[in-house]
């Protein structure tokens, strides 16, 4: 009998959260609980932290029979998960230190892959109080990174505290895109105090494949602070990414 044994409903997912993980890291560490599955990953720099969670309820299937930490290759998981088509399921199965991971749709396909040793990534404590919160539509957020690519190395979010989000960048050019709440592309202002910081265009663009998969991404700031963008899973599960602010 497998010691784990789990399938999410829709592969997709896992697809773009691997390809976005493994801009920060080469290798990640799988924390499978009876509360479901959670990942941290922080790049070596300390500049970026990824936090995933999956509670058990997300899955189709979850049955657990120990709790399991596997550290797997995140090049190999990305070459995988090309292979992904559009209603596969992803499943994991641990049978002590065998990992099968499959990919079960109009056909199941299986790869063996081989456990790590990963460490346990140095998590820093201690919370973050910010002074903006926003839900916005996440496709501007994704032009607003594409374009910043092409104009500078830094990205300045600022908000004003009413209703309007601006992210621009000075470079070559200048670029701005403002999201209104009277545009629809700001949803909600959770908290909004006026803010404003600079964060990095290319540590920004690791989120790029992550705004494919929800329709929205709550974003929380302040001045001269982190940025934490999270983005909540139709088909359950949270991911958060929190950024270091840049060195202007």
């Amino acid at each position: 009998m497998a010691s784990v044994k789990i399938v999410y409903p829709d592969a997709k997912i896992f697809k773009s959260l691997f390809e976005s993980m493994s801009k920060l890291i080469d290798e990640i560490r799988l924390e499978i609980n009876e509360n479901g599955l959670e990942i941290r990953a922080i790049d070596s720099a300390n500049v970026a932290l990824m936090s995933v969670s999956f509670p058990k309820e997300s899955f189709s299937e979850f049955i657990i029979n120990e709790k399991k930490s596997v550290g797997l290759n995140l090049s190999t998981l990305v070459k995988m998960m090309k292979r992904v088509r559009k209603e596969d399921r992803f499943e994991i199965e641990i049978n002590e230190d065998e990992i099968s991971l499959r990919l079960i749709g109009t056909t199941k396909r299986e790869f063996k892959v081989n456990n790590l040793e990963v460490a346990i990534p140095e998590i820093p404590e201690g919370g973050i109080e910010f002074s903006t919160r926003l839900k916005v539509i996440s496709e501007p957020l994704k032009h607003a990174l594409k374009d910043l690519e092409l104009v500078g190395n830094q990205a300045i979010f600022e908000f004003d505290g009413n209703e309007k989000l601006m992210i621009s960048s000075v470079g070559e050019g200048k670029y701005e895109m403002q999201l209104t709440k009277s545009s629809g592309s700001i949803i909600e202002v959770i908290s909004g105090n006026p803010a404003k910081s600079t964060y990095s265009v290319e540590y920004l663009l690791n989120l790029l494949s992550l705004t494919k998969i929800a329709d929205t991404i709550s974003i929380s700031f302040s001045s001269q602070m982190p940025i934490k963008l999270e983005i909540d899973l139709p088909t359950g599960g949270n991911i958060s990414y929190l950024l270091a602010p840049a060195i202007v």
